[in-house]
């Protein structure tokens, strides 16, 4: 039996298998790496399907060789197969004019989103347009924000971040019983696993603004001495340069206000070691030094501006920091906001899948929400210096992860099947089955899907209200989250802007802001600007309503969860009745 057998030999039998797997981890960077390290196979050893020559070369041969130094790489500027030692990368680098190591980056996606991209002058300054024409006593705390979660995860490297390698151990020690140190290449698959796993944006931060998001996530961590942004693994490039790109966007608009929550993992009331564990009171100085002189004179200056009795007018064109381990990490700065103190962050924690007290996650999820946005505008009333936030993003369950990495990377079929059977009954929805979210946008896109029932409801439901804030994952183009299956820059599926579905997120906030800042406006000239500009949100709305359609292999039904139980029966009476039902294209959602 198999299990009976010597972990070398267990080796030896499933070594072309699992370098088989490399091309699709070669995949995950869209532009062919110039050396491409540890190829496909090296029992065949193939030039990337770009190009013409379709060299191979062979894999040395020889008992237990492998184990030392078997690979072999294709050379795009020399266009032949090398032998995998450092004077061959040598070599090829300099014939290359610069070498990519796949192990530390992939290079930049370009996507024909990307290509056809013009922002929405409308959106990319909706705050000072309401600003312009609203009450000019109204405050931030009057409006809602909407916002991404994990607002950097777009832009993360295959390294690891800090105190952040559990998942990276409990994938190698699931994954056929053998740890990724001993099999050839399988670091370098767990790692890009472990990173679609993270990734919760695929829009940049200036796209992110751009499209109204008015709340950034910020997660940092601190690393010899360097802070990155990170969500499990760091970001490519060090806090500083993301930073910079908000400032240089704030600088081009500026009547906006946002809103910059900082902690290390979304956890609100943690300090000291316990928020940023090992990093040193130097190291934080450091960061702050960073952050306020990036932002010098566009943070808002809490010793003389409360946060709430502040006209809105008063700090347009500046930046609301709310921060945790705020004595710590700030030294107590009047720039920055006490986050425990002042910030209130509903996670309810529900996800997309299973069940949650005898009833459905999606139902308990909806019953939660609908709850929130009910008792809004008392919340605020009754804790009018409290700032409170609503993530309305889905985490990537342990299960989950633990089924798509043994689909994703373990080359048993038994394994892949056993896979298979833990997600469809992780997600337990009516009809779901034989496909598994084998990544968070996945994971992301559908339980946007579900998310824009009670986004759409708070809108409609004059009594409701959003917080001050709602943070979710795959914001997309124009003021929307995506809740079609087609993920954004997949490789091997045609691009058809048509068949791609997207909730105008923004837009449904943005014209709740109006509403609350032109009521009781009664200058007639204001009154019609107002006016003009509900009809622009209005018509962003009509361009991408709240649609809801039949493909349960991918989890999306136009009639669940209230056709299938008598669970959601509360849900259903304050369901919006404007849905539109839609069967798109089942082969690209």
């Amino acid at each position: 039996m198999m299990t009976s057998m010597p972990w070398y030999l267990l080796l030896t039998f499933l070594s072309p298998v699992v370098w088989g797997l490399e091309e699709e981890i070669l995949e995950e960077c869209a532009k062919i790496i110039p050396c491409v390290e540890r190829s496909p196979g090296c029992s065949s050893c193939t030039a990337p399907a770009s190009f013409s020559s379709g060299i191979s070369c062979k894999r040395p041969h020889g008992f237990m060789k492998f184990l030392r130094d078997p690979w072999c790489f294709y050379c795009e500027a020399t266009n032949q197969c090398m032998d995998h030692n450092k004077a061959s990368k040598s070599a090829c680098a300099k014939a290359s004019a610069g070498f990519v190591k796949f192990e530390e980056q992939c290079m930049e996606v370009s996507s024909p989103e990307d290509d056809d991209y013009t922002p929405n002058e409308f959106l990319a300054n909706w705050m000072g347009k309401v600003i312009e024409v609203g009450n000019p006593e109204k405050t931030l705390l009057d409006l809602s924000l909407f916002g991404s979660h994990d607002s950097f995860s777009y832009d993360l490297s295959l390294k690891v971040g800090e105190l952040e390698s559990g998942m990276m151990d409990m994938i190698a020690h699931d994954i056929i019983g053998i740890g990724h140190k001993i099999i050839p290449g399988f670091e370098d698959k767990s790692e890009a696993f472990v990173r679609r796993a993270a990734i919760s944006q695929f829009l940049n931060i200036s796209q992110q603004l751009d499209s109204g998001v008015r709340f950034i996530d910020l997660r940092i961590g601190c690393e010899d001495d360097v802070w990155y942004s990170q969500h499990t693994l760091r970001s490519n490039s060090p806090v500083r340069k993301y930073l910079n790109e908000i400032k240089d966007w704030m600088t081009k608009h500026p009547m906006e206000v946002v809103v910059i929550w900082i902690s290390r993992h979304g956890v609100n009331e943690a300090t000291g070691d316990d928020q940023f564990p090992g990093v040193s009171l130097e190291q934080k100085k450091k960061f702050w030094s960073q952050y306020t002189s990036t932002f010098d004179g566009m943070l808002v200056d809490f010793t003389n501006s409360p946060i709430h009795s502040t006209p809105l007018k008063n700090i347009a064109g500046k930046i609301v920091t709310y921060a945790t381990d705020y004595v710590e990490l700030t030294d107590s700065s009047p720039f920055a906001l006490d986050s425990p103190q002042f910030l209130i962050n509903e996670f309810f924690g529900y996800g997309i899948g299973g069940r949650v007290n005898g009833t459905s996650a999606v139902t308990a999820s909806y019953l939660a929400e609908q709850e929130e946005f009910e008792q809004a505008k008392a919340n605020k009333k009754k804790n009018p210096d409290q700032f409170f936030l609503l993530s309305m993003a889905s985490p990537m369950k342990k299960d989950v992860i633990k089924a798509a990495s043994a689909i994703a990377l373990n080359p048993m079929p038994s394994s892949k099947d056993k896979g298979q059977r833990i997600c469809d009954d992780a997600y337990k929805i009516p009809g779901f089955g034989g496909w598994c979210p084998m990544t968070l946008l996945d994971v992301s896109l559908l339980t946007n899907y579900y998310k824009q029932v009670t986004l759409e409801q708070a809108r409609l439901e004059y009594a409701w209200d959003f917080p001050h804030a709602i943070y979710i994952d795959a914001v997309d183009f124009d003021g929307t989250i995506r809740t079609s299956g087609e993920l954004p820059w997949e490789r091997g599926q045609s691009y058809d802007p048509e068949e791609i579905k997207r909730y105008g997120a923004a837009w449904a906030i943005i014209s709740r802001n109006l509403h609350v800042m032109c009521d009781d406006v009664t200058d007639e000239k204001k009154k019609s600007q107002c006016n003009e500009l509900m009809h622009t949100a209005e018509m962003g709305i009509q361009q991408h309503p709240a649609k809801r359609w039949d493909h349960p292999l991918k989890g999306r039904l136009s009639k669940w969860p209230e056709s299938h139980s008598a669970e959601s029966d509360t849900f259903m009476e304050k369901a919006p009745a404007s849905f539109s039902s839609n069967t798109p294209n089942t082969a690209t959602n």
